[in-house]
C-alpha cells in the first residue's frame, strides 16, 4: 500500500513540475501605447490560455491586444504540457466550433523562442500561433522547433489571413499532411516581408520552406534554407501561389518530391515572379523546374536558378518544368538538367502558350541542347563580359548587377539588391523610403504617406491582387522628408474598382517600397 501511494505521489510531482502555468505580465495593459510586456514562458501561456484558466480579460480580449516580448524564452518544457500535445496555439480555426484569431499585434522586438514543441496529430490550423487574422506580427524569432500535426501547419503561423508579417525568423522541424509551411502553413491576402525560414519540412501536399499555401499576397525580400520533402506539389519558398506577388526573394532549399517540384515554388497559378532565384537543387518525376515546377497564366522577370534539377519522367526545365500559358522575361538557368522523358529542357520543359523573352540557359553546365523556349548559350557568352547579343534590354543600372571579379555568381549577372548566397549577406538592404497608408481599410480613399532620406524621382503605382498595374498616382521629383498623397480608388480612365485587396509600389532610383490596403464599400 505504501508503495503504490509513494509511486501515485512522484507521479503527481512529476507532472506538476511539468505543468503549464499561465502568468499575467507584469507591466502592460495592452493598448497600443502601452503593450503587454512577455517575458517568460508562463507569460506566452497566459495569452494562448483558456477563459477557464484566465477567465479576465477573456480569450478574445487578450487575442485583440498589443505585445512586446522583453527576454529571450525557453520554451523546452512545452514538450511536457498537455499529456505530450505541447504548446496550446494563439488563435482557432476549427470546423466544430466559431473560428477565433489573433487579431492583435505581437512585436518580438527580435528576441527568441527556443524549443517551442507541438503534437496535434488530428488538428488544423497550427502553429505558435493557430490562426490569425487582421494582426500585425513582427521581429519574432522562434528556434529548435518541433512540429507535427494533420494540415495547414507553420511554425510561426498555421492560417494567415489578411495580416501582416515582418521581419521575422523560424528554425526546426514541421511535419504534416496537407499545406505545411517551414513559417506559415496557409497565407491568404497578406503582406509577408523580411522574413525567412532554417527548416526541416516533410508534408504530402503542398509543402514548402516558407509557406504551403499562398492567395492574393504579397510576399517579399524572404528567403529560404534547408530541406523540404513533399510528395505533390513542394517548392523551396512556397508549395503554391494562386493570383500572388513573390518580389525579391530566394531558397537554397533541396527539394525531394514526385509532382510538381520547385526550388522556388511548386505552382504558380496567375501569379507573378520577379527579382527573385533558386540556388538549391531539386529533384522528382514530372514538373521539375529549378525555380518552378508549373506555372498557370503567370509571369516571370528577372529571375535565375542555379540549382541542379532531376526528374525522371516528363516536363523537366531548367527554370519551369511545365509552362502553361504564361511569360518569361530577363530570366537564365545554368544548373544541371536530367530527365528521362520527352519534355525536357535546358530552360522550360513543356507546355504551351509561352512567351520567354531575352531568357537564356547553358547549354554546357545543363547538359541540355534543347527548350522548348529561350536561347541557349554556352559558358563564355553567358558569364562577364557576356556576348554582345546576350542578355539584351536587361536593366544592369537598376536591378542587376555585372560580376565583373566572378566574386560573387561566377561570372553570371546577379541582383544588386538582394544577398546571393543564403549563407552570406552579400548586399544588405537599408530602406530609404518609409511608408504606410491610412485609414486602411478605407472608403472611398486613402492617404499613402512615404519619408525619403534623400531627394529623389518617385514613382507610386497601384496593383490589384492579378499584380496588374490599375494606376500610376505619382512619377514626380520629391524632397527629402514627409510626403501624402491620396488614391480615390479609381483606375488611370477615372472608373471606380470594385472593393477587395489593392497594393501600392512607391520606386525610386535606388529604393522601392510597398504595403497592402483593402477597399470596402
Amino acid at each position: 500500500m505504501f508503495r503504490t501511494t509513494l509511486v501515485i505521489f512522484i507521479v503527481m510531482v512529476s507532472i506538476a513540475l511539468f505543468a503549464q502555468t499561465a502568468v499575467a505580465p507584469s507591466a502592460g495593459d495592452g493598448t497600443e501605447n502601452d503593450p503587454y510586456q512577455i517575458e517568460s514562458l508562463e507569460n506566452l501561456y497566459w495569452i494562448a490560455a483558456n477563459n477557464d484558466v484566465i477567465p479576465d480579460p477573456d480569450q478574445e480580449t487578450r487575442w485583440q491586444s498589443y505585445y512586446i516580448q522583453t527576454a529571450d524564452i525557453d520554451a523546452t518544457d512545452t514538450e511536457n504540457w498537455f499529456a505530450g500535445a505541447g504548446w496550446k496555439p494563439i488563435g482557432n480555426y476549427t470546423f466544430v466550433s466559431e473560428p477565433l484569431p489573433f487579431s492583435g499585434v505581437y512585436d518580438g522586438q527580435n528576441y527568441s523562442i527556443d524549443g517551442l514543441y507541438i503534437f496535434h496529430l488530428n488538428d488544423e490550423a497550427i502553429g505558435f500561433f493557430g490562426y490569425s487574422n487582421d494582426a500585425i506580427i513582427k521581429n519574432m524569432e522562434i528556434i529548435n522547433a518541433e512540429i507535427t500535426a494533420l494540415g495547414r501547419i507553420g511554425i510561426l503561423i498555421g492560417y494567415n489571413d489578411d495580416s501582416t508579417v515582418d521581419n521575422c525568423s523560424v528554425s526546426g522541424s514541421v511535419i504534416g499532411n496537407t499545406i505545411v509551411g517551414g513559417m506559415i502553413g496557409e497565407n491568404r491576402r497578406s503582406v509577408v516581408k523580411n522574413s525567412n525560414s532554417d527548416i526541416v519540412v516533410e508534408g504530402n501536399i503542398q509543402s514548402a520552406g516558407l509557406i504551403g499555401r499562398d492567395h492574393r499576397s504579397w510576399v517579399m525580400q524572404c528567403n529560404s534554407t534547408g530541406t523540404v520533402q513533399g510528395n505533390s506539389v513542394a517548392g523551396g519558398l512556397i508549395a503554391a501561389s494562386y493570383e500572388s506577388i513573390i518580389h525579391e526573394s530566394y531558397s537554397s532549399v533541396e527539394v525531394n518530391g514526385n509532382h510538381t517540384i520547385g526550388g522556388l515554388v511548386g505552382n504558380a497559378n496567375t501569379a507573378i515572379i520577379k527579382e527573385s532565384y533558386n540556388t538549391g537543387y531539386v529533384s522528382g518525376s514530372s514538373q521539375i523546374g529549378g525555380l518552378a515546377g508549373s506555372i498557370y497564366r503567370s509571369t516571370i522577370r528577372n529571375c535565375f536558378s542555379t540549382g541542379g534539377v532531376n526528374g525522371n519522367l516528363d516536363s523537366v526545365g531548367g527554370l519551369i518544368g511545365q509552362i502553361s500559358s504564361g511569360m518569361i522575361y530577363n530570366s537564365y538557368s545554368t544548373g544541371s538538367v536530367l530527365g528521362e522523358g520527352d519534355t525536357v529542357g535546358g530552360l522550360l520543359g513543356g507546355g504551351y502558350g509561352i512567351s520567354a523573352v531575352s531568357s537564356y540557359w547553358n547549354i554546357e553546365t545543363s547538359g541540355q541542347d534543347e527548350s522548348i523556349g529561350g536561347e541557349g548559350r554556352n559558358t563564355e557568352e553567358m558569364t562577364y563580359p557576356y556576348a554582345e547579343n546576350i542578355y539584351e534590354g536587361w536593366d544592369f543600372v537598376e536591378i542587376w548587377t555585372a560580376d565583373e571579379d566572378y566574386s560573387v555568381n561566377n561570372g553570371y549577372p546577379y541582383f544588386s539588391e538582394i544577398p546571393v548566397s543564403a549563407d552570406d549577406d552579400l548586399v544588405t538592404i537599408t530602406p530609404g523610403i518609409q511608408t504606410y497608408n491610412f485609414p486602411n481599410p478605407f472608403n472611398p480613399e486613402t492617404n499613402i504617406s512615404f519619408s525619403l532620406q534623400d531627394r529623389a524621382h518617385i514613382t507610386v503605382e497601384i496593383f490589384n491582387v492579378r499584380g496588374q498595374r490599375v494606376n500610376t498616382i505619382l512619377d514626380n521629383e520629391k524632397a527629402a522628408g514627409t510626403h501624402i498623397i491620396s488614391w480615390n480608388g479609381k483606375d488611370e480612365n477615372g472608373n471606380r474598382l470594385s472593393s477587395g485587396i489593392y497594393f501600392y509600389q512607391i520606386s525610386s532610383d535606388d529604393d522601392v517600397a510597398a504595403g497592402k490596403m483593402m477597399m470596402i464599400k
